[in-house]
């Protein structure tokens, strides 16, 4: 999908009608196939990276310069109400006077950024201005996941040292409780390395910007973005070590539960030991046996065994021992 904005009236304003209009400053590539890209390539007059190229690590790939513009790919956080959080690469295409993005998810930054551009201390007047504001959009929905996330570790931290986890569930409950703060310390890592990618592109942005002679503004609201990202670095860094710590205390909650199952079957051996011992020494070697005449003996004793082996089972399922 292909949608272009216009500055108006102090704000952005989305155009009807050809792929890039004239007046377009941005120029959002969401979801793009092959023919949206190259249309908008022709357009703009630059070329723009395929998605292998989108997802190339090396610096150099990533922050650049080539036909008159400036590349800019970062990392960004897409919809993380599931279990299942995306972060994947945004590209920037800084050109004077029009910024083009190209993304092959849909972060939340990207739609609501446009209702409230005009709002920044810098505008939205210039190439600039747009890619400043939308990395302002992308910390300030940073900070609010790593908000979220705080606030479910806080809840699962509760779970297992408060013992909420080791109730009738069991082991069973704590191995969920341990995939959830898993899951919770992946999408940790994937925000920091979102928070490298845009420290490095500012870093990058310090010295274009310079050279441009950019409003002061502008390069104020660069180098808050700097300190900002510095902020949530040192957060998320927080939060990766508290997931770790839970982490390892639920395992060892998951060791004691396990270690107090094999205690109870060790003790039920050790009572049942000399019974057996005995019966296996002693019990066939007596002449006088009541039960050698009894007409149903076999039958009973079957059902005896059979109730003897249900019975201990179903009774260390239901506490949660098998």
């Amino acid at each position: 999908m292909i949608r272009a904005f216009a500055h108006e009236n102090g704000q952005l304003a989305q155009l009807e009608g050809p792929a890039v209009p004239d007046a377009a400053i941005w120029v959002d590539l969401a979801l793009p196939d092959a023919q949206e890209i190259a249309l908008v390539a022709q357009q703009v007059g630059v070329p723009l990276p395929s998605r292998a190229d989108m997802e190339e690590i090396e610096l150099s790939s990533r922050l650049y310069h080539d036909h008159g513009a400036d590349y800019l790919t970062v990392m960004v956080p897409g919809a993380i109400e599931t279990d299942h959080a995306t972060v994947a690469p945004v590209t920037f295409v800084v050109m004077p006077g029009r910024i083009v993005t190209l993304r092959h998810h849909a972060p939340r930054p990207f739609d609501t950024f446009p209702a409230h551009a005009g709002k920044t201390t810098f505008g939205c007047a210039g190439s600039d201005a747009v890619l400043l504001g939308l990395f302002e959009e992308i910390i300030d929905r940073i900070a609010d996941i790593l908000e979220l996330i705080s606030g479910e570790l806080e809840q699962l931290s509760r779970r297992v040292f408060d013992g909420d986890a080791t109730g009738t569930g069991g082991p069973g409950a704590l191995q969920s409780t341990l995939a959830a703060i898993g899951r919770k310390g992946d999408l940790v890592g994937d925000i920091r390395l979102s928070l490298l990618t845009l420290e490095r592109a500012l870093a990058y942005l310090g010295p274009t910007l310079a050279r441009r002679d950019s409003p002061a503004a502008i390069v104020m609201a660069l180098d808050i973005g700097a300190r900002d990202i510095r902020s949530l670095n040192e957060h998320s860094g927080f939060l990766s070590q508290k997931a770790s710590l839970m982490l390892e205390a639920t395992l060892g909650m998951i060791n004691i539960e396990q270690n107090a199952t094999i205690k109870i079957f060790s003790v039920v051996a050790v009572v049942f030991m000399p019974p057996t011992l005995i019966a296996s020494i002693y019990g066939m070697n007596f002449g006088r046996m009541p039960e050698l005449g009894w007409d149903f003996g076999y039958p009973l004793a079957l059902v005896a065994m059979a109730v003897s082996a249900v019975m201990p089972y179903f009774y260390f399922k239901r506490r949660g021992w098998l």
